[in-house]
């Protein structure tokens, strides 16, 4: 007979060299008292697979801090600098996987396939080794599954028979893990008698959990939002312009995230984040805040009503099946060819891709949000100088100083910054620009009121 058992109990099962599945994204999610336990029982040689490895001391994040990890697998380390350090000086190994595309690797792992095809990364770093398939004129890459020794997961409510919910942005990978790996062990908010949780609000059948943790437990989220710049909100109240009227709209973490906050008066837009939430809205007041709803940042949102919140695979699915009307991404260069770099610069910040190259592919617009230079230097660029995004040109960039369009003759420079004349933004471009006659200067979003 199955029963619940102690967070050590659970760490116990989890040999030595064990490979991982981690529910969770930035933390939220993670069953944080089984990687307590794990550390506390001085574990070592682990492969850990998950979105992230969240931040130091949180999540894979403490794993990583206590030496118990060599190699992760992982779509985003950037907010971790003990992972980037680690992996930088070969004290552990990190292969970084667009995000959609680990979610479908996971989910090939549990269902029996043998791979997916996916046109995220094709012509980046993340296509190189592998075999591309054409397919009707369209090139995809062949991704292997994944599977797991263990899967740690976060579920809100565990029925007697182990039958599992999950909560708001809290259920990300949780439901895809639950079928890729040997064992499972789920860390519940809740444990409560059979027949409590309706037959059509079960998420993961008991039948596959092997234990649950015995205690509830809830995450201590920790809000991340950088202060704000007016740099920044010049941006997005710009970008915020661009938004059409029962569009569906991604945004990215870090600036793209202020654009919610300056949304044109009489229009209806659903905000989707690749935590798996359509329909956020802006953080709520200090002390009503959901450690189970974050953006994909880790900061603190809304449901506003009508929301509905799903697992990574769906979130993805949305994303590259052009069901997405546009997304608004950050940067680290843009070429003239109007191609996006945001995911690592070799040798120094290596965050991960996340979700973004997923995002380039499959979004109908993608708009770039980024502070034209960075420490004296051009970000719009004659060619990339870091690993590209995606061979996909992107839509439009708006930076602190100017609105800039991919064209096929090259950047063409439609609207320049209150204050800033034409000859400041040439100035300040390290890649040639089209230049029209008359360009005007940029209209700005106003901000809702309080």
């Amino acid at each position: 007979m199955r029963r619940a058992i102690s967070a050590a109990a659970a760490a116990a099962l989890v040999p030595d060299g064990a490979s991982l599945l981690f529910g969770g994204f930035m933390g939220v999610g993670t069953p944080q008292r089984v990687v307590d336990a794990l550390v506390e029982r001085g574990a070592r040689g682990l492969t850990v697979i998950g979105n992230d490895t969240a931040r130091p001391g949180v999540g894979i994040g403490r794993l990583i801090d206590a030496g118990c990890v060599t190699k992760a697998i992982v779509s985003h380390i950037g907010t971790n600098p003990v992972t980037q350090r680690k992996m930088i000086a070969g004290e552990i190994e990190v292969e970084l996987v667009p995000q959609g595309t680990l979610a479908e690797r996971i989910r090939a792992g549990g269902a029996g396939l043998g791979g997916v095809l996916t046109p995220t990364g094709v012509g980046t770093v993340v296509a190189e080794g592998k075999q591309v398939i054409k397919l009707d004129g369209r090139a995809f890459l062949l991704e292997r599954p994944i599977r797991a020794d263990v899967a740690l997961l976060k579920a809100h409510e565990a029925a007697y028979n182990f039958n599992l919910t999950y909560r708001l942005t809290a259920t990300n990978f949780n439901p895809v893990m639950a079928l890729a790996a040997g064992c499972v062990i789920a860390e519940p908010d809740e444990i409560v008698p059979v027949g409590v949780i309706p037959p059509d609000h079960v998420r993961t059948p008991g039948i596959l959990v092997h234990p649950p943790g015995r205690e509830a437990a809830l995450m201590d989220a920790t809000r991340m939002d950088a202060p704000p710049m007016d740099a920044k909100e010049l941006i997005a109240r710009r970008v915020a312009l661009e938004l059409r009227d029962r569009s569906l709209v991604n945004l990215g973490i870090g600036l793209p995230t202020l654009v919610a906050r300056y949304v044109p008066a009489g229009l209806s837009v659903a905000f989707q984040s690749e935590n798996g939430i359509i329909g956020f809205g802006a953080p709520p007041p200090h002390g009503m805040e959901d450690p189970n709803l974050t953006d994909a940042g880790g900061g603190f949102i809304s449901a506003l009503p009508g929301a509905v919140s799903f697992d990574s695979a769906l979130n993805f699915a949305l994303i590259r099946g052009g069901h997405l009307d546009m997304t608004v991404l950050g940067g680290l260069q843009v070429d003239a060819r109007g191609r996006l770099a945001n995911w690592m610069v070799p040798g120094k910040l290596v965050p991960g891709m996340g979700g973004a190259m997923d995002l380039v592919s499959g979004a109908r617009r993608v708009i770039v949000a980024m502070q034209h230079s960075a420490k004296g230097e051009s970000k719009i660029v004659p060619e990339l100088t870091l690993p590209p995004t995606s061979v996909r040109p992107v839509s439009l960039v708006v930076t602190d100083l100017a609105v800039l369009e991919p064209t096929p003759n090259g950047l063409v420079l439609r609207e320049r910054a209150p204050g800033v004349a034409v000859r400041d933004v040439l100035a300040a471009t390290a890649a040639p620009l089209l230049v029209p006659d008359g360009v005007p200067e940029m209209q700005l979003g106003a901000a809702l009121a309080d």
